[in-house]
This record gives C-alpha cells, sequence and structure tokens, in this order.
C-alpha cells in the first residue's frame, strides 16, 4: 500500500538531519518557474534525459512532454537522477498533442520560443526574457520545412 505524500514527508522528515533539510529547503527556493521547457517528440532517446539534467541543473522546475509519435525515455546513466526532482507534464492522449501543449503553457503566461531553421527567425537575444518564457525543442529526426 502507498503512503501519500504528507505521510512520507513526514517520515523522510525524522531521518534526514537538519543541516539536509535546510539544503533541500534552499535548493527548493531557487528553483524557478519563470522559465520552462517544452520538448516535442525528441527522437534521440539520450536527449530527453541531458535536457532534464540541465533544467534541474539551471533551477527549472516544470518540462513540458510531449508525445505525438515518439515515447519519451529516461537514462539513469544520462539523466543522473535529476529527473527526481523535476516537475514533468506529459501530453500524450491525442494523436496530435501538441496544440494542448502550447495552450496550457500560454494559459499560464508564457511566451514561447521556440527553435526553427527558418531564415526569418530571431536570435534569442532578441527575445525579452524578462518575460515568462517556455523554450520549444523539437524532434531531431526529421525536418519539416514550411
Amino acid at each position: 500500500m502507498a503512503m501519500d505524500t504528507k505521510k512520507l514527508i513526514q517520515y523522510l522528515e525524522k531521518i534526514v538531519t537538519d543541516e539536509r533539510k535546510e539544503i533541500f529547503k534552499k535548493v527548493l527556493k531557487e528553483r524557478t518557474r519563470h522559465f520552462t521547457v517544452i520538448l516535442e517528440d525528441l527522437y534521440q532517446k539520450h536527449n530527453t534525459s541531458a535536457i532534464t539534467r540541465s533544467c534541474e541543473v539551471f533551477g527549472v522546475q516544470d518540462i513540458h512532454i510531449i508525445e505525438n509519435k515518439y515515447k519519451t525515455y529516461m537514462s539513469n546513466q544520462v539523466g543522473k537522477g535529476s529527473q527526481k526532482w523535476l516537475t514533468f507534464h506529459k501530453y500524450n492522449t491525442k494523436l496530435h498533442n501538441t496544440q494542448d501543449c502550447i495552450d496550457a503553457v500560454k494559459a499560464k503566461g508564457y511566451q514561447i520560443i521556440a527553435t526553427t531553421p527558418h531564415e526569418s527567425s530571431k536570435f534569442v537575444g532578441d527575445f525579452d526574457v524578462t518575460k515568462k518564457s517556455a523554450f520549444v525543442f523539437g524532434v531531431e529526426k526529421e525536418v519539416f520545412l514550411i
């Protein structure tokens, strides 16, 4: 039988040292929801794990994962356990889930910043990152030019 979260926290607080608790509090205080990352249909299995590790290092709390064609895979060798500390939001209930993700993220006040090979694109430095920003990274296997 699984413990509920509150009971689990109470149990863990008894066995974690005060020094360790302070480290947890400090790390959590430094987390950000000002930036978020959206991963759309990543094909290369190690990329999701590597991006997750980078998000954890930079304090980004939320990762949105869109699974249209490819399932997400998390490699412990690459992710180094970083996935345990982040909040994942998966979009995989439909054939095409991208718009649901974009709508959900925009509803939380984020501007969308996506990678693109188009000539009329902007550099990331051209965006006002004082605004809440969602950085979108997409499938690496196939390139669709519009």
